[in-house]
């Protein structure tokens, strides 16, 4: 049992350097970081349900994860291949359409959680 403690917390360690990492290398992870907590403190005087706080955590942090997601697919098209390759370029857009795409559902979701906080 200890064996695999010691494992996950290596493992968390690993992931919280990532983080870190793409925090301080990457602008939009940073963008994406405000917004989510301006929208954690807009919930929190909005006095939002548990279905819309899971919501707002599910929308967030996974704006945030595919942001990671992206980065890991950015630095490795620049360390393994040449950045102006059609293979190379393909997997950049690839990635960053899937933020793009995730992020503006999110966006809405969440528009649509005060919409519906405020008229109901």
């Amino acid at each position: 049992m200890l064996k695999i403690l010691k494992r996950v917390s290596k493992s968390g360690s690993f992931a919280i350097a990532g983080i870190r990492a793409t925090l301080r290398s990457e602008f939009m992870s940073r963008f994406y970081l405000a917004a989510y907590i301006i929208i954690i403190i807009a919930a929190i005087f909005s006095g939002f349900s548990l279905v819309k706080w899971a919501i707002v955590i599910v929308a967030g942090s996974g704006v945030l994860a595919f942001e990671l997601i992206n980065t890991g697919v950015e630095k490795a098209v620049d360390m393994y291949g040449e950045e102006h390759s059609e293979l190379g370029a393909f997997a950049k857009d690839a990635a960053a359409g899937s933020v793009f795409l995730f992020a503006w559902s999110g966006i809405l979701a969440i528009i649509l959680l005060f919409i519906d906080q405020y008229i109901h």
